[in-house]
């Protein structure tokens, strides 16, 4: 009980102004742990919609690319069941593809580490090399 009152003792012993910058020293904290919080939220609130506007951007061609694998699968199983009327038409896709290829890359190179896609990128665009070589031999 001695330490107590030698603690009362301390603060009644200050002058008002340093008993008001104690006071306030101990309320700024708490507010001051709650302001960093709500920065750090607001921090990863912000890189969350920058990786959704990369994943935008890189699903547009994306999906072109896809339209067009399934337009070339479709046309080359015509071809292989012996109709050579779409040989040409094909040709244009297989053609469309590369382009299209090169656009994903682009946007590969551009947020694949953001989104964690250059791996598998990698995979199909030498799947599609592979079959590209396979097919024309």
């Amino acid at each position: 009980m001695g330490g107590t009152l030698q603690r009362l003792n301390i603060i009644n012993r200050l002058k008002l102004g340093r008993k008001l910058a104690l006071m306030t020293s101990g309320l700024l904290l708490p507010i001051g742990y709650f302001v960093a919080l709500y920065v750090t939220e607001m921090n990863d609130s912000i890189a969350f919609g920058d990786r959704e506007i990369a994943g935008v951007e890189y699903l547009e061609p994306v999906m072109k690319l896809q339209e067009s694998l399934m337009a070339h699968r479709g046309l080359a199983n015509i071809l292989l069941n012996g109709d050579q009327s779409v040989k040409d038409e094909l040709e244009i896709t297989q053609g469309k593809i590369e382009k299209l290829i090169e656009g994903v890359g682009a946007q590969n190179a551009r947020h694949g580490a953001v989104l964690k896609t250059k791996k598998t990128w990698r995979t199909i665009r030498s799947q599609w090399k592979g079959l590209r070589e396979n097919w024309s031999a």
